[in-house]
């Protein structure tokens, strides 16, 4: 409470916090929100500040918010300027307004420029504002002795930004063209590219990842979804690609300890629990996968049925077993959406021969 989690972790600590929330209020309808949605921001500026810097870090942000509003409280007595002062102390009460709906007013770089030039005009007015002709002259002299001294450094410090955001919008760049690319080589050289000038970037990471898994390259896949769930990109979607590159890879134990605890994160999603399940059979826990699968069945008895039969046995056979009995839903039934591509993904490697038969041959003649 006092330290926060650091800044920017606060997608990182995610999981953790959701399984402390999810043990504390088991039956909070908060635990059944958004598990296929990537969480990064907390959707309010105040409350992410204070997640990520604690009361200490806030209470710090308070004392620069006090400082903008006395500053405004002495520009608003420069009579000269009382309309340009209202004008840009009405951007930043918008803006501060705003910020109670975003996380990412400030983490913006163009809102918060637009913010701290809307400040620097009010404390601009605020500076001019009854000071006698002898103490302007003393503080320019002062204010001049003031600049060259931080020029440099002030200087060095700009260069350095510069150079750091130019190589994370350089690999953004490479990301993109990554994805857009259509020639596998290229395509790969790209996405390694990227990493190189931007080795932090947790999209990259899981779309290089995603890249080399649909390439049946499992075992190279898992060091990059790996880097990516630790580093917030943690949906149960994501936690089942990872085990599904651990399993295809092998790793059968590995895929299930990610399982275990993408669903202590995530206890009321069927699908990571019918997913672990099937995780624990093929570990050979039999006892313990009959148990989640009991699990699975209290929570949503229909849906339960619909992942183990495409988990189990693919889209083909899930279709025809959902046509002849009408408690197993069909697989476009299931929620979330995205984790049944998750699974046909999974199936695809475990199952090649029916990458060219059945659905996957329709889809891929429709293309």
């Amino acid at each position: 409470p006092l330290l926060g989690v650091g800044g920017n972790n606060y997608e990182v600590a995610y999981p953790a916090a959701r399984t402390q929330f999810s043990e504390r209020h088991s039956t909070s309808p908060l635990v059944t929100l958004n598990e296929h949605l990537l969480t990064i921001y907390a959707h309010n500026e105040y409350l992410q500040i204070l997640a990520e810097l604690g009361i200490i870090g806030f209470f710090l942000f308070l004392l620069l918010c006090l400082a903008m509003v006395a500053g405004f409280a002495r520009a608003l007595k420069n009579k000269r300027q009382t309309l340009p002062a209202l004008g840009a102390g009405g951007a930043m009460l918008a803006f501060a307004i705003s910020s109670g709906a975003s996380g990412s007013s400030f983490r913006y770089c163009s809102g918060a420029l637009l913010f701290f030039f809307a400040a620097a005009i009010v404390t601009r007015i605020a500076a001019n504002t009854e000071v006698s002709p002898a103490n302007k002259a003393s503080m320019r002299f002062h204010l001049s002795g003031f600049s060259r001294k931080v020029a440099v450094p002030a200087f060095a410090l700009m260069c350095l930004a510069v150079c750091v955001l130019s190589l994370q919008a350089g690999g953004i760049i490479l990301h993109g063209l990554a994805q857009g690319s259509v020639d596998g080589s290229k395509a790969e050289s790209y996405y390694q590219a990227s990493l190189q000038v931007f080795p932090s970037s947790t999209a990259t990471h899981f779309g290089y990842g995603m890249w080399l898994y649909r390439q049946r390259r499992a075992a190279e896949a898992i060091s990059h979804f790996r880097f990516a769930v630790d580093r917030g990109f943690n949906s149960s979607t994501c936690y089942a690609y990872l085990a599904g590159a651990e399993n295809s890879a092998g790793d059968l134990v590995a895929a299930e300890r990610t399982l275990a605890t993408a669903v202590n994160a995530y206890p009321k999603s069927v699908f990571l629990i019918v997913r672990h399940a099937v995780a624990l059979e093929r570990n050979g826990r039999s006892t313990e996968a009959e148990m989640a699968f009991s699990r699975a069945l209290s929570l949503d008895r229909r849906a339960a049925r619909g992942w183990r039969a495409l988990i189990d046995n693919d889209i083909d056979a899930a279709y025809l077993a959902a046509q002849q009995d009408k408690t197993i839903p069909l697989p476009w039934e299931l929620l979330p959406e995205e984790g049944v591509f998750a699974v046909l993904q999974e199936n695809e490697q475990r199952f090649p021969a029916r990458a060219l038969t059945g659905w996957r041959a329709r889809m891929r003649s429709m293309q």
